[in-house]
């Protein structure tokens, strides 16, 4: 027999559903999630992209971000050297 005549054994899963054991406590609310998690001193952080695609931004403006109450940092790429290269 050949290596084409013979089924493979993924072929019992192929175009059906699967049965998962975390979907209980996923659809009744008990998941538990990474957001879910909370430790002392842990921050949080947002990323903030261009709204514009391909365009050059040619200067950031972190100061009112350094100044709001409850921020620990605010960075662009040149202050980490991440400039594209």
């Amino acid at each position: 027999m050949s290596a084409v005549e013979q089924a493979a054994p993924s072929e019992k899963w192929v175009g059906r559903a699967m049965p998962r054991k975390e979907d209980a406590r996923m659809i009744t609310g008990r998941g538990r999630y990474v957001d879910d998690l909370v430790l002392s001193g842990m921050l949080f952080m947002a990323v903030v992209r261009s709204t514009e695609a391909h365009a050059k931004i040619v200067s950031i403006d972190t100061s009112a971000a350094k100044s709001a109450t409850g921020v620990h940092g605010a960075f662009t790429s040149e202050d980490l050297d991440l400039q594209a290269r």
